[in-house]
């Protein structure tokens, strides 16, 4: 029967997903997970080969456009103290996590995979906070959000670094992307421009491609290839922008409908039966926190004190990098299944706490 049929169940489930998000005011990727975490334990759902690779694509896009929200002006225009606080909240994290879990007797495996996990920051939700709050175009929310990009590029790089097999196939996949990388802009800002506008949308059929062969590719040689998504969007954002109606589809199709799926499988593969050791969660969110909002706070403390406190806080709002660190993470067997609940529970834990903190501040101190 149709309601007994996992696709429906799943279309359900992700749908009151987004209407609990629109009414509470939280973010949709917790909702998203926890629907996830309810279908595989509760409904015992296991995943199916089409929602792995919408998940997988579902990835993909949500790195095109963590890349694509890299804003060039603001990065040149506030360079020093975003540069200074980025790394701050990329590096403080990535050295405390790993020497302390390190210190508790975990393996240097396992630590190394916390400690880049939560040296990420959520872009997407702090881009959110600062236009709430109405500071998004200020000196101090250009600076945070541009901090925030530069966190990105190091979990970004680090993330490649750690997961990238140096074989035959996936150097010559590599040099095939980088040739792309380097020729698409061209060739696409020309093809844009001459069919703008058409009713078969072949400017989205052309971004779609593009991506859709990244996914491919993968699947075939590796989930870790999904990073040079992050690239190809901050590429592609150069002339994606001057093509709103183009920018504004893409985003409706990836944000959704795989964007989605992806969270989905993300709380899909959390197995309750192997619940995180307390002693693994407890240290894992405060060292992920206090790590993180340390880091911001000394450096705003010092560029822009009266944003030290919210900032510190902001900065711990997590999603979608550091569930890619966990994703790849397990794919490739370098945690145990409790490992990346932790790494996931601790995400979830911190962006809400952060989230419910954030909206106890008033908005006159970080104006």
């Amino acid at each position: 029967m149709l309601v007994r049929s996992p696709l429906f169940i799943i279309a359900i489930l992700i749908f009151l997903a987004g209407f609990l998000a629109l009414e509470t005011g939280v973010s949709v990727a917790i909702f998203e997970i926890v629907a996830g975490v309810l279908t595989s334990n509760l409904l015992c759902i296991p995943s199916e080969p089409w929602l792995d690779f919408l998940a997988n694509f579902g990835l993909i896009g949500l790195l095109f456009f963590a890349g694509f929200e890299l804003n060039r002006d603001a990065l040149r225009a506030y360079w020093r103290e975003s540069l200074s606080t980025g790394i701050a909240s990329g590096v403080t994290p990535t050295l405390l996590v790993f020497f302390l879990l390190w210190a508790l007797g975990y393996p240097p495996l396992t630590c190394l995979v916390f400690a880049i996990a939560f040296s990420a920051t959520s872009l997407d939700l702090l881009y959110t906070i600062l236009h709430e709050r109405g500071i998004l175009r200020s000196q101090h929310g250009q600076v945070m959000l541009t901090a925030a990009m530069i966190d990105d590029i190091y979990t970004m790089a680090l993330l490649l670094i750690f997961f990238e097999r140096t074989n035959l196939p996936v150097i010559a996949i590599l040099a095939a992307l980088t040739a792309l990388l380097f020729f698409s802009p061209r060739f696409a800002s020309r093809l844009l421009a001459r069919y703008r506008g058409n009713i078969i949308e072949f400017e989205m059929r052309f971004i779609l491609l593009f991506l859709l062969t990244l996914g491919a590719f993968s699947i075939t040689f590796g989930a870790h290839l999904a990073i040079f998504a992050y690239p190809l969007g901050f590429i592609f954002s150069e002339f994606i922008r001057y093509h709103e109606a183009l920018e504004e589809k893409l985003r409706g199709i990836v944000f959704s409908f795989f964007a989605p799926i992806f969270f989905f499988k993300v709380g899909l593969m959390i197995d309750l039966r192997c619940f995180p050791p307390l002693s693994l969660l407890i240290p894992a969110i405060l060292l992920a926190f206090f790590s993180k909002f340390l880091g911001v706070w000394a450096l705003l403390r010092r560029h822009l004190p009266r944003i030290a406190t919210f900032g510190g806080i902001a900065f711990n709002l997590r999603s979608s990098c550091a569930l890619a660190v966990a994703y790849f993470a397990l794919a490739f067997n370098m945690v145990t299944t409790a490992e990346y609940s932790a790494i996931v529970l601790t995400v979830l834990i911190l962006t809400l706490s952060s989230a419910l903190a954030l909206r106890a501040i008033p908005r006159e101190q970080n104006a």
